[in-house]
């Protein structure tokens, strides 16, 4: 028998290593895992934002390969300059073009989930309790977000020059592994301070880098936000704790307003999702509506829900801003362009914000909607969402541009692809956004993405999760 600290140890944490990353490889787990948890009743409370969650993450993947397969003109308006396409048909397109809403949909579900467990506590008067579940999340949620961004982005590099098959040119890559693994870490150590206040980029001995975007998985400007978004809804869960619930509901129902008003449109994401959650905390012991008061309720519910698919399907510039001049042109938003405060330079993200509120209202109050999002599928994407988020990027970029390029679509990001170009041609038959040799790539790029998605899963976002957790408890006092 070795001790735990003898060199006979070493082979058996080498071969537990070895057999964790090789049954990361199986597909399938993930899948079979949330089917027990479906089957067995084992759904947690908030299993139905799980869902809402990974269709979000789905419905990113849809519009970010809608737009890098086409030269542009899906995110206008339908009938604006006399284009008349199916998937810019008002709620249709929000089933398209509508990740733009999914972003702040997260942040919402972020402050939901987040602030849940400590607002529950305070209510019930465990303060001590409320204060020790704070604390630790405080602590775990930057470290359990930045391991897997980390782990997937170098995973990437090891595979762009163990393959020799890069997302871009070559040369925008160093000679040597070893140079750009440290250049990802520099960018990293920029990129992940969440406190930044300014969106402007700056000069480095790399060149131009944005401090929102870290260079090796672009979609990842979200994670300092959920980071920064999340001290904020922390932080008021602490200063709040002992108030008297229905001023905790007016003041953050205040805040949230005053965030959205001044451009903190993601702060007030977040502060929205918990008030949402002390909200439906009240009402499952306190209904809100007698039941003689149903259907005004339902009504209101249905209303809710409607009008946040038909916000979140606001018309875009691609990767351009809106002004409120250009959004009253499109048919339809003249109103909505007037609402916009003048601070907002993208007023798209106003807008979408103030969707994404009325979305998750409409959905929580409708139990058919609420059952759509518990279903097996959902909760996989659910249990999936991070990581296929993380993966969809690269994917895209890696083969989804040599898929487009070999069906003949060479509409994707500039590169060294001629040697792709054609090589399996088809016809590009079908309404626009829905052509043939649009749909028919992603029997290949669908299936890859949730693999290593469920891949990405196993080996680095759960890892993460309990890395964070032993991180807490080997620091915390007794």
């Amino acid at each position: 028998m070795s001790l735990p600290g003898s060199a006979a140890s070493a082979p058996s944490r080498f071969h537990r290593l070895t057999r964790f990353a090789l049954s990361s490889l199986k597909p399938g787990t993930v899948w079979r895992e949330v089917g027990d948890d479906c089957r067995l009743g084992k759904l947690r409370e908030t299993a139905w934002l799980d869902g809402l969650r990974g269709y979000a993450s789905f419905l990113v993947y849809i519009t970010h390969h809608l737009l890098w397969a086409h030269r542009g003109g899906l995110e206008l308006a339908y009938g604006y300059d006399g284009k008349y396409q199916f998937i810019t048909l008002p709620f249709v397109r929000t089933f398209f073009t509508g990740s733009h809403a999914a972003v702040s949909v997260f942040f919402i579900i972020s402050g939901y989930v987040l602030t849940y467990k400590p607002t529950l506590l305070a209510r019930e008067g465990r303060l001590l309790e409320a204060n020790d579940a704070l604390a630790s999340s405080v602590f775990r949620r930057a470290i359990r977000l930045y391991i897997p961004v980390l782990g997937v982005s170098w995973t990437c590099i090891c595979l762009y020059y163990m393959t020799g098959v890069f997302p871009h040119s070559p040369a925008d890559f160093s000679r040597s592994i070893f140079s750009e693994l440290y250049r990802s870490w520099y960018e990293f150590w920029v990129w992940s301070y969440p406190m930044r206040t300014k969106s402007t980029g700056y000069w480095t001995d790399y060149g131009f880098i944005l401090p929102n975007y870290y260079r090796y998985n672009l979609h990842t400007w979200t994670i300092p936000v959920e980071v920064q978004g999340s001290m904020v809804v922390f932080l008021l869960a602490l200063a709040t704790s002992r108030m008297i619930p229905k001023y905790r509901i007016g003041l953050l129902a205040v805040l949230s307003y005053y965030f959205l008003v001044r451009g903190g449109w993601f702060y007030s994401s977040f502060v929205a999702g918990m008030a949402l959650a002390e909200v439906d905390q009240i009402a499952k012991k306190e209904p809100f509506w007698p039941k003689h008061r149903q259907r005004p309720r339902n009504l209101l519910t249905w209303a809710s829900l409607v009008l946040g698919l038909y916000l979140a399907g606001m018309p875009g510039l691609g990767f351009d801003t809106m002004t409120p001049a250009e959004l009253a042109e499109q048919p339809g938003w003249s109103l909505v362009a007037k609402i916009v405060p003048d601070i907002y330079s993208d007023i798209s993200v106003f807008v979408l914000s103030i969707a994404a509120v009325f979305l998750v209202i409409g959905i929580s109050h409708i139990p058919r909607m609420k059952a759509v999002f518990e279903m097996r599928v959902m909760q996989y994407l659910g249990r999936n969402s991070f990581a296929f988020y993380l993966v969809h990027g690269p994917v895209l970029s890696i083969i989804g541009d040599r898929v487009y390029h070999i069906v003949g679509r060479e509409h994707g990001m500039p590169g060294d692809m001629e040697e792709w170009t054609n090589l399996l041609p088809l016809p590009d038959w079908g309404p626009s956004g829905l052509e043939i040799d649009f749909i028919l790539p992603h029997i290949v790029l669908l299936p890859v993405t949730l693999y290593l998605s469920d891949v990405c899963t196993k080996l680095w976002d759960e890892p993460s999760v309990r890395i964070a957790q032993w991180s807490y408890n080997k620091v915390r006092g007794r």
